[in-house]
């Protein structure tokens, strides 16, 4: 393994960015002596900066290598031109050019980013847990874009059943949505038939309620909901069900 990272530094001051010159570390033979000699450097060259005031051009880049005895690195030579490095054109691949044009098309061709689309899922008004579920998930992506503009769905609301389960992907999921925002039904008369079924059906639920073990109480809320197939409103049947147990 041979490591060779290329370090010079950014430094800003009241006169702006200035940038030290580039200096190649060659021959690095580990990443522990590679992260020494960049810390080495660093300090090297703040230290040049500031005595010197030099910056990068095209005719002071060098290398240098390090002694991880001493813990420094060590110059090896100047590079003065590119031709130095020993660039050379490949002779099969002739100079290609792109129009401007083209560019800019391939651009606006490419598809969003993860994080892009996260984001424009949160714009529409999609809570950020969510949105971090469905945009990795084509499926409730698509579901998700396909009744973004429908003015009768809420976009946070058909996430938040997408997500959690509560819609089947197979079903239609506008008949599924409209169903499951469906106020429920507040007819005292529906609701006290059920009520009376379910205390009648539960004598020992009863019992342990007159003997003040009231969280009995969600257990037969759930059994009214159950006797009226989920349509029974969930505050009308609270507030009917403690009448009725108040007047054990």
């Amino acid at each position: 393994m041979r490591l060779e990272p290329t370090v010079n530094l950014k430094i800003t001051d009241d006169n702006g960015d200035h940038f030290t010159p580039l200096v190649e570390l060659k021959n690095i033979n580990s990443f522990n002596f590679a992260a020494a000699a960049i810390n080495f450097e660093e300090r090297r060259q703040l230290e040049d900066w500031q005595k010197s005031g030099i910056e990068k051009s095209q005719s002071n880049k060098a290398t240098r290598g390090y002694d991880s005895q001493k813990k420094v690195t060590f110059p090896q030579r100047q590079k003065e031109e590119a031709k130095d490095y020993r660039y050379f054109p490949e002779p099969d691949i002739p100079p290609i050019y792109f129009d401007p044009e083209y560019l800019a098309n391939l651009k606006s061709s490419l598809p969003k980013l993860p994080e892009e689309i996260k984001n424009d899922l949160i714009s529409l008004g999609i809570d950020s847990g969510f949105a971090e579920i469905i945009h990795k998930d084509k499926v409730l992506l698509s579901l998700i874009d396909q009744y973004k503009s429908d003015p009768e769905i809420k976009t946070n609301k058909l996430a938040n059943l997408l997500v959690n389960k509560k819609i089947s992907l197979d079903a239609n999921i506008k008949k599924a949505y409209l169903d499951s925002i469906q106020e429920g039904n507040t007819d005292e008369g529906f609701i006290n038939d059920a009520i009376k079924k379910v205390l009648a059906n539960n004598p020992s639920a009863v019992s342990d309620y007159k003997n003040g073990k009231t969280n009995v109480v969600g257990f037969l809320v759930g059994q009214v909901m159950k006797q009226t197939q989920g349509k029974a409103d969930p505050k009308t049947t609270n507030t009917l069900l403690a009448l009725e147990l108040s007047k054990l």
